[in-house]
């Protein structure tokens, strides 16, 4: 249910959704995070980079902490300089 409503909100580009976006963010970034979690924070990630702005400004500073798995900074890595999806849409 949490991963349909995280593409929900990346598909239909709604903002309103950041905040809870980068809540689910933070579960998963945590070292002992539970696999689901981790799962729901890549498809958070990928949202907040499809929305930009200062979502996605966040969104790669949290994916660039020392704390982060490996697999959030080469998600950072793949998604800097991207042009937001949503912003095109406007």
């Amino acid at each position: 249910v949490a991963a349909e409503a995280i593409r929900f909100a990346a598909n239909l580009c709604v903002r309103e959704a950041g905040p809870q976006l980068q809540a689910a963010l933070q579960r998963g970034i945590k070292p002992d995070a539970w696999e689901p979690d981790v799962d729901n924070a890549l498809l958070a990630f990928d949202a907040l980079m499809r929305l930009g702005g200062a979502d996605a400004k966040a969104a790669l500073d949290t994916a660039n902490l020392p704390i982060s798995p490996e697999v959030f900074k080469t998600a950072a890595k793949t998604q800097q300089g991207k042009p937001a999806a949503c912003a095109a849409e406007r």
